[in-house]
């Protein structure tokens, strides 16, 4: 699995509803990597969906 790595990038901006102790993670690791909110969580769901294993990938094909 490759490493992940925050950097920043310019992206749209959204709004999204998630839990407010994940809320609380994701802004501790944003002032830890000094980036964005968005820029944090656009790079978690990027990173994740090219991480997706290959057979999930394929059975949602069908």
């Amino acid at each position: 699995m490759s490493s992940f790595i925050p950097k920043n990038y310019q992206k749209e901006a959204i709004t999204i509803r998630i839990p407010a102790e994940l809320l609380g993670q994701i802004d501790q690791l944003a002032l830890e990597f000094q980036i964005s909110r968005s820029a944090l969580i656009n790079q978690c769901l990027t990173y994740a969906i090219d991480n997706l294993p290959a057979d999930l990938e394929k059975s949602n094909q069908k």
